[in-house]
């Protein structure tokens, strides 16, 4: 969708112009990709979000949208403008599969989901109450995997699954500022990145402490857009940023006094690119370099990543947020004196 809306002018069109491309265009692109899977919310929206900011000539910026959404969606005779409500297409697509499921009695699918049927039910005819027992019966298993502790037993469930209870217990966060320091031998790097929505303009920041809490490094710098930091997709900005000031960290500690006496330790608030970096989950492509980058750094070291929240990483947040802003990139770097770093 992003690559057709940048070869339209739509500042150029009048309203009824931009209204036919979306009826014409826009609506039918994931079509075919509709008709097959149930689309998540996020990128119903995300859709939503493009077509909207056409239609009312804000591609580049927030504008003003002058009309609701869900009224956009009416019936021109309920006085809306006739756009399709991508959330109720989706779901009509997908239903016209049981129609066709009774139309087509021959075609080779239902032939396969028939086979499939047959195989896991013994071609027996299930009743009502059946069903019913067996969805019960699923979830009480799914449960006992997920919360050991909410049901006794299976066969007491599915007699009561109303006496079913689960308790959520709420992680407690620690207080703004309570920053926890290494070890002795050891060093912990902070770093943080802040960006301006998901395309726009990017800063990071890190500062570097032993374990009394004496600042050792600092560097805050600012990330342009247009020189390969976001790549491609919405909200992969925010993520390669993050990645950026975990690298940024590595680089200028691997060039330090203390790389061989120091273990350093790397504190991050984004799950996300942690989980690429220690867990070896797969990244998307234009992330794939600089996740390997820090796999490397963290093998040839031994140095730890670690996922650290927000409040304990306020120092890091707010050199990130000044980056948005610099011109010239500050790095502090203290003197290195034998004896005072433990």
């Amino acid at each position: 969708m992003h690559s057709r809306l940048e070869g339209w002018k739509g500042k150029f069109l009048s309203i009824a112009g931009r209204i036919t491309l979306v009826k014409a265009v826009l609506n039918n692109l994931p079509v075919y990709y509709m008709s097959l899977f149930a689309m998540p919310v996020s990128v119903v929206n995300l859709i939503n979000k493009i077509i909207g900011r056409f239609i009312w000539g804000s591609e580049k910026g927030r504008g003003i949208h002058w009309v609701k959404w869900e009224n956009l969606c009416k019936p021109k005779r309920c006085g809306g403008l006739g756009l399709v409500d991508i959330k109720v297409k989706n779901q009509s697509l997908l239903n016209k599969w049981l129609w066709r499921y009774g139309n087509e009695p021959d075609s080779l699918w239902r032939k396969v989901i028939d086979a499939k049927n047959e195989k896991v039910f013994d071609n027996k005819s299930l009743t009502e109450e059946q069903v019913f027992e067996i969805a019960i019966l699923r979830i009480g298993w799914w449960l006992k995997c997920k919360w050991p502790c909410a049901i006794t037993s299976i066969s007491e469930f599915l007699a009561h699954p109303e006496l079913c209870s689960t308790k959520f217990v709420k992680k407690a966060r620690p207080l703004p500022g309570s920053w926890v320091a290494p070890p002795r031998g050891q060093l912990k790097f902070n770093v943080d990145a802040s960006t301006r929505g998901s395309f726009g303009e990017a800063g990071i920041g890190g500062i570097l402490r032993d374990n009394r809490g004496a600042i050792l490094i600092k560097f805050s710098k600012f990330l342009n857009p247009q020189v390969g930091v976001f790549k491609s997709g919405p909200k992969s900005g925010p993520l390669s940023a993050e990645l950026e000031a975990i690298l940024e960290a590595c680089r200028i500690f691997s060039n330090e006094k203390w790389l061989h006496s120091h273990r350093l330790v790397i504190e991050s608030d984004s799950v996300l690119a942690l989980s690429w970096i220690v867990g070896n989950k797969p990244c998307p492509a234009f992330l794939a370099e600089k996740v390997s980058l820090c796999r490397q750094f963290r093998d040839r070291f031994n140095w730890e990543f670690i996922f650290a929240f927000r409040e304990t990483n306020c120092d890091a947040h707010v050199l990130a947020t000044h980056g948005v802003q610099r011109f010239a990139q500050l790095l502090w770097i203290a003197e290195h004196k034998a004896g005072k770093v433990e």
